[in-house]
């Protein structure tokens, strides 16, 4: 999917520190063009004005929960990983059954957890 080309992700998380923690992970990374974003309104903005190839979304959010997100955006190229504390119960069935979901990592989000799914979808 990525060869030759620069990646584009988009981190969206309404918790400043796992942004912050984001940010620590993807520093060192080459080929990858990463975006943060903290408010789930612009966070669709930014992904029905850009292409991006993953977005890695934070289920449980203020005024826009990640659902809500997903049902706001035009595009449906991009890969979307939930994050999501729940590793089990409705919210976690929900994810499970969402069409546009294509994988859940569950918080806290480790750094190789990340680089698996990009490395996973650059096959």
């Amino acid at each position: 999917m990525f060869k030759d080309e620069k990646v584009k992700i988009l981190f969206v998380d309404d918790t400043e520190d796992n942004i912050n923690l984001f940010q620590l992970y993807m520093k060192s990374s080459e080929g990858i063009e990463c975006v943060f974003e903290t408010d789930p309104e612009k966070s669709v903005d930014l992904i029905n004005d850009e292409n991006f190839d993953i977005i890695f979304l934070d289920i449980e959010m203020p005024i826009l929960d990640g659902f809500q997100v997903i049902e706001k955006i035009k595009d449906d190229k991009s890969s979307i990983y939930a994050l999501t504390a729940h590793i089990s119960g409705e919210v976690f069935e929900r994810i499970k059954r969402h069409d546009r979901i294509k994988g859940i990592i569950t918080k806290p989000v480790l750094k190789k957890k990340i680089i698996e799914v990009i490395s996973s979808e650059a096959v």
